[in-house]
């Protein structure tokens, strides 16, 4: 029971959290002149995301790489396949609509990312230099991002 209470206490508090970082994030925006783009995939992600961050990490330096794997993948997938949709659906059912049109950099973004963790994991065995390939990928695609003018597809 106590378990459940902690948790629920987490989720409350964290969601508090996300309500002030939500509110935060136009201002942010404006004052610092960064495009949706690149404050939703770069800044918000890595915000957002920093627990799990933490967690694959931990697993990578234990030499637990097939749950640091499965750790930052499935995230992805859960988002791809189980928040997204839903969000589609319910923002159409409030008269907010929020499409799933995306600019061709964001489609490029997404299929390199999705061949090179493909590549890398096929072999069932990781060195540093496929890290820092995955790391210039996501450096490469920050810089994309930022000067990406900010103009909805």
């Amino acid at each position: 029971m106590s378990s459940l209470i902690s948790l629920g206490l987490a989720t409350v508090l964290l969601a508090l959290v996300n309500q002030i970082l939500v509110d935060e994030i136009e201002q942010a925006k404006r004052i610092l002149g960064w495009s949706d783009l690149f404050m939703g995939v770069i800044v918000i992600a890595i915000i957002g995301n920093a627990a799990e961050h933490a967690v694959a990490v931990m697993m990578a330096r234990h030499n637990r790489m097939e749950l640091a794997l499965g750790v930052t993948a499935g995230s992805s997938v859960q988002i791809a396949l189980l928040i997204a949709p839903p969000l589609v659906l319910i923002s159409w059912v409030i008269h907010q609509p929020m499409s799933l049109v995306f600019t061709p950099l964001e489609i490029a973004g997404v299929a390199l990312a999705v061949l090179i963790v493909t590549v890398i994991a096929l072999d069932g065995q990781t060195i540093w230099f496929e890290g820092a390939e995955l790391l210039a990928v996501y450096v490469i695609f920050a810089i994309s991002a930022y000067f990406m003018p900010g103009v909805s597809p």
